[in-house]
């Protein structure tokens, strides 16, 4: 989901079966680019606040969840 202000963007790629995404952006100019290969990834993103980066790749029964709350926070995370 997309709230508040505009200038969010999500992209996301899956490859594979019962992969699950819970993505939510407030505020403006966050980002959350998410592959997830493999089957049973979850991956649940939270940003609230502005000029937010997630880039997340995982591969195979993996999870990750992180909520940025706050401005220019970035995180980098690759899981096999």
């Amino acid at each position: 989901s997309q709230a508040a202000n505009a200038g969010n963007t999500i992209s996301i790629y899956q490859q594979g079966i019962n992969n699950m995404a819970n993505l939510t952006q407030t505020g403006f100019g966050n980002t959350i680019n998410l592959e997830q290969h493999g089957d049973g990834n979850l991956a649940e993103v939270i940003q609230d606040g502005d000029a937010n980066i997630a880039n997340i790749n995982q591969q195979g029964e993996q999870t990750f969840i992180v909520h940025q709350i706050g401005n220019d926070m970035v995180v980098n995370i690759t899981q096999y």
